[in-house]
């Protein structure tokens, strides 16, 4: 970008998550994790090919014009521009075997997926400005992520984005980030749970897993998710996740100004906001055992989270992929190269 908060104003943030959502319900790109900055974005994705080859000709081609249509044809055409993609744009491609080839590798493609994402509001916001030239300041950087550790692991480090910057004192308060809405879906748990609380509420929690905020969908209107291939997602419950996402924002980074400040709880803030209008014998449960959640889990999280130097973060060094060293070795046999240079990680 042009070294400025082009993305201070809220309507700019608001759009580049909206936009992560729509383009994840249209492609196979799950996004796991995002934090939306001032004047930057990060973003943690995962492509999904094997999606992709479970769909029709006909799906493949209706999804990449829903993404991306030829305006001008359509201008020629009289078709108006925000209109569903036409029979006879569909037959364009289903009838040319080098269109629908490459639509079903758009589909997954992380470049694609960029494209999609920076360029609609690159002119747009130019514009808006009087200003003309690159928005962004270059290409993404897309180090691979190889094994479930390494994912959770840089996973808390794009969520705690806003915390180290001093923006956000909690997680419910880091808006813009993944983080907050990971933590509105246990919130939406407990409040279901309160809604019918025959079982245990940690039995009911425990069913409530850590997954990609958008995470791709397997059909049109589905939210079905198709297993993965590569890098599973680790099977953590949410409470655990965030305990342990909160467990590495309570530290000091030496580099960093932000940590989180907050006495209370996530966990406990979403058992209040969830016990919002029950004042009965299920909210008093809920939030017993929030307490009694965090002290068993309090010691056993730091000390898995932090490590031994106290510092859950990426060190901002050069390298190709963030994995263990088995992963690594095994990146480096799938690129047919001797060694594979990784960026090390600590906690």
């Amino acid at each position: 970008m042009r070294r400025e908060g082009l993305l201070r104003p809220v309507q700019r943030k608001q759009w580049i998550v909206e936009r992560l959502e729509f383009l994840a319900s249209l492609m196979a790109v799950d996004v796991v994790s995002f934090a939306v900055m001032d004047n930057h974005v990060h973003l943690l994705l995962r492509i999904r090919p094997e999606i992709v080859r479970t769909w029709s000709d006909r799906e493949v081609a209706e999804r990449r014009l829903a993404l991306l249509v030829n305006r001008k044809a359509r201008k020629r055409a009289g078709i108006a521009p925000g209109s569903p993609p036409t029979d006879g744009e569909v037959r364009a491609i289903l009838g040319t075997p080098r269109l629908l080839r490459r639509a079903r590798e758009d589909l997954s493609s992380l470049g694609f997926f960029h494209r999609l994402l920076k360029e609609p509001c690159a002119r747009a916001w130019n514009r808006e400005d009087g200003v003309t030239g690159h928005f962004w300041e270059g290409r993404f950087l897309s180090p691979r992520v190889l094994d479930p550790e390494a994912l959770l692991r840089v996973s808390r480090y794009v969520e705690l984005n806003e915390v180290r910057a001093g923006v956000a004192k909690s997680l419910p308060s880091s808006v813009w980030t993944s983080a907050r809405r990971q933590w509105e879906r246990l919130t939406a748990a407990m409040r279901e749970w309160l809604c019918d609380p025959s079982e245990p509420v940690e039995l009911h929690l425990d069913r409530v897993e850590w997954r990609p905020v958008f995470p791709c969908k397997s059909g049109r209107g589905s939210a079905d998710e198709v297993p993965l291939e590569r890098c599973p997602n680790p099977c953590v419950p949410l409470t655990e996740y965030l305990t342990a996402l909160e467990s590495a924002g309570r530290i000091t980074h030496p580099r960093k100004p932000g940590r989180l400040r907050d006495r209370t709880s996530a966990i406990s803030r979403a058992a209040q906001a969830a016990s919002v209008g029950n004042s009965g014998l299920a909210g008093e449960l809920l939030s017993g055992w929030a307490g009694k959640f965090e002290e068993r889990l309090r010691e056993e999280l730091v000390a898995k989270v932090i490590g031994h130097d106290g510092a859950s973060e990426l060190r901002r060094l050069a390298g190709s992929c963030y994995g263990s060293p088995e992963s690594i070795a095994l990146e480096a046999a799938r690129r047919g190269v001797r060694r594979v240079l990784s960026v090390p990680m600590v906690g």
